[in-house]
Protein backbone atom coordinates (compact mmCIF):
# COMPACT_ATOMS: atom_id res chain seq x y z
CA UNK A 1 0.00 0.00 0.00
CA UNK A 2 1.76 3.34 -1.09
CA UNK A 3 -0.97 5.38 0.54
CA UNK A 4 -4.75 5.85 1.33
CA UNK A 5 -7.09 7.39 -0.70
CA UNK A 6 -10.64 8.88 0.33
CA UNK A 7 -13.79 7.88 -1.99
CA UNK A 8 -16.71 9.82 -2.36
CA UNK A 9 -18.13 13.03 -2.11
CA UNK A 10 -17.16 16.08 0.22
CA UNK A 11 -19.75 15.83 1.96
CA UNK A 12 -19.68 12.17 2.79
CA UNK A 13 -15.72 12.65 3.47
CA UNK A 14 -16.08 15.63 5.19
CA UNK A 15 -14.17 15.48 9.16
CA UNK A 16 -12.26 12.59 7.50
CA UNK A 17 -8.46 12.52 6.97
CA UNK A 18 -5.69 10.75 6.69
CA UNK A 19 -2.35 10.34 8.49
CA UNK A 20 0.25 8.04 7.51
CA UNK A 21 -1.88 4.43 7.47
CA UNK A 22 -4.71 5.73 9.48
CA UNK A 23 -7.94 7.16 8.81
CA UNK A 24 -8.98 9.66 11.54
CA UNK A 25 -12.97 10.61 11.31
CA UNK A 26 -14.42 13.22 13.52
CA UNK A 27 -16.84 11.97 16.00
CA UNK A 28 -16.08 8.27 15.16
CA UNK A 29 -11.68 7.61 16.09
CA UNK A 30 -9.52 6.63 14.24
CA UNK A 31 -9.22 3.37 12.13
CA UNK A 32 -5.42 2.01 11.81
CA UNK A 33 -4.53 -0.36 8.67
CA UNK A 34 -1.82 -3.11 8.67
CA UNK A 35 -0.25 -2.57 12.26
CA UNK A 36 2.70 -4.54 13.85
CA UNK A 37 2.89 -4.55 17.90
CA UNK A 38 6.74 -5.91 19.10
CA UNK A 39 6.82 -6.48 22.63
CA UNK A 40 9.97 -8.55 23.54
CA UNK A 41 8.98 -12.28 22.38
CA UNK A 42 5.60 -11.24 21.16
CA UNK A 43 4.53 -10.32 17.79
CA UNK A 44 0.59 -9.17 16.46
CA UNK A 45 -0.10 -8.03 12.78
CA UNK A 46 -3.82 -6.53 13.18
CA UNK A 47 -5.19 -5.94 9.51
CA UNK A 48 -7.77 -3.17 10.52
CA UNK A 49 -7.65 -1.53 14.12
CA UNK A 50 -10.62 0.68 15.71
CA UNK A 51 -9.80 2.87 18.35
CA UNK A 52 -13.02 4.71 18.86
CA UNK A 53 -13.28 8.04 20.60
CA UNK A 54 -16.95 8.63 20.43
CA UNK A 55 -18.69 9.35 23.47
CA UNK A 56 -19.68 5.67 23.27
CA UNK A 57 -15.88 4.63 22.87
CA UNK A 58 -14.77 1.27 22.50
CA UNK A 59 -12.34 -0.28 20.54
CA UNK A 60 -11.97 -3.41 17.84
CA UNK A 61 -9.50 -5.33 15.77
CA UNK A 62 -9.98 -7.53 12.55
CA UNK A 63 -7.28 -9.78 11.06
CA UNK A 64 -4.92 -10.09 13.65
CA UNK A 65 -2.33 -12.67 14.40
CA UNK A 66 -0.08 -13.13 17.06
CA UNK A 67 3.03 -15.21 18.11
CA UNK A 68 5.23 -15.56 21.04
CA UNK A 69 8.20 -15.33 18.77
CA UNK A 70 10.13 -18.02 19.74
CA UNK A 71 11.25 -20.79 17.04
CA UNK A 72 9.39 -23.86 16.70
CA UNK A 73 11.44 -26.75 17.58
CA UNK A 74 11.38 -30.67 16.65
CA UNK A 75 12.19 -33.87 18.41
Amino acid sequence: MKHIELIGSEQDKHGMHVDGHVIVWKGFGRIILGEVHVKGHDRRLTLVRLAMGSSAGGKAAAGDGQSNGQPVTTP
